[in-house]
This record gives structure tokens, C-alpha cells and sequence, in this order.
């Protein structure tokens, strides 16, 4: 018996290597002869090792009656064994877990390696067995007062004139005649007048004619002027 990678004439089982000798010799020179090919004579330590052994000598041997293979499937072959691992597992007999999460395979969340497999704990808006698909937040109506946008991993609210916070949940966005958006605040008059009158209304006023820099302000400002909001 040795360990190692089997040689020609070797029959391998578990993580040793055996091979069965005819000629009959004394206990010291059975060891001898042992010794001279790099082993030891055999020393069996468990009822699998027995079992192997015994089929080794009647020459009926199947070397996967010892079940090998901890986390797979046994397949018999001449002077051996082969072992089909399960997902998860490798090793030639399946011992060793793979650890999945080195490939990282959630896309929006925590991977957790487990035996045989891993888990994803996903991130807020995300869901799915590798986190990869994006939760539709605007399904359960977050914006009591707005309009939904959802946004990969969450939503962004487009909160009517006059309502405010990140679900438009709160009242009071009118503060002396200005309505509140984002950073800014509006003010609308009803009475038309050109381009420069309206700019010099504003200059007045310590602001400028709005400029329309995205969607949402753009939805913001058409409420304001369809409500009929003014000061």
C-alpha cells in the first residue's frame, strides 16, 4: 500500500494505492518486498478498507461497494474507480465543496458559499436566484401624491404641485407664494406678457424664467400649469 497517483499494476482506492502480490512470503520479508516498491504492507483501519480488501483478493473486485464517492456517483473501472461528483463538489472522491461565490454569481446582492452550492442575499430592488432581476417598485403605488419611475434597484418619485418628500407624502410644498421642487422653487403667473417682461418680472422677484432640465421637472411644471396653481 502507498499514497499517491497510482502506477501500472496499482489499484486505487480512496487515497492509497494497492496492489495484490501471488507469492506467499513471511510477515518480514512481505515487508521487505513492500518497502523496496516505495509502500508498506497493507494496514486496514476500517470495515470499507476490509471490504475492498476481500474483493481485492477473491479477484471479484468492484472498488465501488465502498461508496468512494461522498457527494457524487461511483462508476467501476479495471484497477479502479471513478467518482461523477455532484454540482458543487469536486475532488476524486468528491470531498472538496466548490466555493461558488469566487465567480461571483450574484449580480445585485451578498453570495454565501454552502455545502454543495451557495445563496444570494439580494439588495434592496432586486430579486431572483442570482439577484438579476430588477423589482418593479412602482406595483405597490409608493408615491401617495405622484407619479412612480421605477429605477434599477428602486424608484424615483415625480411628486405633484404642492406635495413633497420621496413618496409625496407630505403637504406644504407652497412657501409664500413659491412652490417647492427638487432644489428649486416655482412661481406661476396667469397673465401673458413677452419674453423680456417675464424675465424682468422674474429678475425682480430675485429668480429666473424656468429652465426645464429633466422629465420630471418638466411633468412637475406641466401639473402646475394645468391645476391652475397660483399666487
Amino acid at each position: 500500500m502507498l499514497k499517491g497517483q497510482c502506477g501500472y499494476g496499482w489499484i486505487g482506492y480512496d487515497i492509497y494505492c494497492y496492489k495484490l502480490e501471488a507469492q506467499e512470503l513471511p510477515w518480514n520479508n512481505a515487508d521487505v518486498e513492500c518497502e523496496n516498491k516505495g509502500g508498506n504492507l497493507a494496514s486496514i483501519t476500517n470495515r470499507w478498507e476490509n471490504n475492498f480488501i476481500a474483493h481485492l483478493i477473491a479477484k471479484d473486485f468492484n472498488a465501488c461497494i465502498a461508496n468512494p464517492c461522498q457527494h457524487g456517483r461511483c462508476v467501476n473501472k479495471d484497477g479502479g474507480y471513478k467518482c461523477i461528483c455532484s454540482f458543487g463538489w469536486t475532488g476524486q472522491n468528491c470531498q472538496l465543496d466548490i466555493n461558488e461565490c469566487t465567480r461571483n454569481p450574484c449580480q445585485h446582492g451578498r453570495c454565501v458559499n454552502n455545502d454543495g452550492g451557495y445563496k444570494c442575499t439580494c439588495s434592496l430592488g432586486w430579486t431572483g436566484r442570482n439577484c438579476q432581476q430588477d423589482i418593479n417598485e412602482c406595483t405597490r403605488n409608493p408615491c401617495q401624491h405622484g407619479r412612480c419611475v421605477n429605477n434599477d434597484g428602486g424608484y424615483k418619485c415625480t411628486c405633484s404641485p404642492g406635495w413633497t418628500e420621496q413618496n409625496c407624502h407630505q403637504a406644504g410644498g407652497f412657501i409664500s407664494g413659491w412652490w417647492e421642487y427638487g432644489e428649486h422653487r416655482y412661481k406661476l403667473f396667469t397673465d401673458e406678457v413677452t419674453w423680456d417682461q417675464a424675465n424682468t418680472r422674474c429678475k425682480k422677484q430675485g429668480a429666473n424664467l424656468a429652465s426645464i432640465n429633466s422629465r420630471e421637472e418638466n411633468v412637475f411644471i406641466a401639473d402646475l400649469i394645468k391645476n391652475g396653481l397660483q399666487t
